[in-house]
């Protein structure tokens, strides 16, 4: 493995430690009570901007970032993760 490699972990880390830094609050939620369902919000709570549920944290993680990119499109974050 290169030193160059990124685990997932390790980008996931980065992409929730950038949100923090551009102070984009929200939050993540997994319930394995019935079907395996990853619920994301934006926003303070009871005041969330969007709100969604997926099946998998990588179809979570795709909207949060492009949710958050249109939300707030002078951010920080929008800066680092908007797609070329």
């Amino acid at each position: 493995m290169s030193e160059a490699h990124i685990e997932p972990t390790d980008e996931l880390a980065q992409f929730l430690s950038d949100l923090e830094a551009s102070e984009i609050n929200g939050e993540i939620t997994l319930s394995w009570m019935y079907d395996r369902l990853w619920t994301v919000r934006i926003g303070a709570l009871g005041d969330y901007h969007a709100e969604d549920n997926f099946k998998s944290l990588a179809e979570a993680m795709s909207w949060l970032r492009d949710k958050v990119i249109e939300l707030y499109p002078e951010s920080e974050f929008t800066k680092q993760w908007r797609p070329a």
